[in-house]
């Protein structure tokens, strides 16, 4: 079986590319996603690549705020905006009605069913938007 190549050699190969352009744009999306046990190695390679090309690395990074990625960028001293998005209930409502009205699995739902799973999931969700799979004998 073979295997891929190391973070190491992936590394070095992606700041040998990085170095030949005048400026490098990073999107980064949902590091609070990457595993617990990674994301400090991730973090650190992050900060040095910043150390070494910060002349022309543009980087943007979405997370949920938690502590151990802010603290990292923030001891890197790099300049930064914080953006909090939260989904208001108002909009999961919306969503939520929208799939109990449309979705063809609760056309068999009273009406009663069908506000009770509203209520439940607005009231679980406290703002925050999640995926939700809905089901209704």
């Amino acid at each position: 079986m073979r295997q891929g190549p190391s973070n190491a050699t992936l590394s070095n190969t992606l700041h040998a590319l990085l170095l030949g352009f005048s400026h490098v744009y990073v999107i980064m999306d949902a590091l609070d996603e990457c595993g617990v046990h990674k994301r400090p190695e991730l973090l650190s390679w992050l900060g040095q690549l910043i150390d070494e090309i910060s002349e022309n690395l543009h980087l943007m990074v979405t997370s949920h705020p938690l502590l151990d990625i802010e603290g990292r960028l923030n001891a890197l001293q790099a300049v930064g905006i914080s953006v909090a998005v939260k989904a208001g209930n108002c909009d999961i409502k919306e969503y939520v009605q929208q799939k109990l009205q449309n979705d063809i699995k609760f056309k068999k739902c009273d009406a009663a069913i069908k506000e009770l799973i509203q209520g439940v999931l607005l009231e679980r969700a406290q703002g925050m938007y999640v995926a939700v799979t809905l089901c209704c004998p």
